[in-house]
């Protein structure tokens, strides 16, 4: 963290109870917990007045099918709907942006077409199996072809730039409110 801190990756039930953080992230994880709204006020919680939480999910829950059971989702989320969800933790300046389009459109229908397929096995595992095997089922599998993947998708990145709101997932961030007379209420940042 520019030898400013730290960064620790864990569950939240392995950290001690004590350390408030300047920001937290969770990508592509809220969609996997079946009580959502308790993950995010627990996240909050965590945050010193003034950090950012920030987040990715799946958007829109009219899209949810196939690779979405297949994945170990509960759900996906319309922007509005996480934009409550972040204000009902006890945060504010929530910002939601959806990205994706296109490519994001032919992707989740090769996802779907696979998790059809998988169907049966997918329904006969349970959501834990699902999610831990999630981050492995469409992720390169060594440093080339990670590589390839990013240089092959380069050009969709600069072009869901002219589909604004579109695509298939969202990021989304919101912010602990500062505490009144601190340096983070007064635009200075909290360390």
């Amino acid at each position: 963290a520019g030898g400013r801190g730290a960064v620790p990756h864990a569950a939240l039930a392995a950290l001690d109870s004590g350390p408030r953080f300047d920001r937290a992230g969770a990508g592509a994880w809220l969609e996997h917990l079946e009580d959502d709204e308790q993950a995010l006020g627990e996240w909050a919680a965590r945050l010193r007045p003034g950090g950012w939480l920030m987040l990715s999910t799946p958007a829109f829950g009219a899209r949810y099918a196939a690779a979405d059971e297949m994945a170990g989702h509960f759900r996906r989320y319309d922007p509005d709907e996480m934009g409550r969800l972040l204000t009902a933790a006890g945060l504010t300046e929530a910002h939601v942006v959806v990205y994706g389009a296109p490519l994001g459109y032919a992707l989740e229908a090769a996802r779907n077409a696979l998790g059809r397929r998988r169907s049966a096995a997918t329904a006969a595992a349970p959501m834990s199996a699902r999610t831990s095997a999630s981050g492995r089922l469409f992720q390169p599998d060594n440093v080339a072809m990670g590589v390839v993947t990013q240089a092959a998708t380069s050009p969709f990145r600069l072009l869901q730039r002219a589909f604004p709101g579109r695509g298939t997932g969202l990021v989304a961030m919101a912010r602990k409110p500062a505490a009144r007379g601190s340096d983070a209420s007064r635009g200075g940042s909290a360390r």
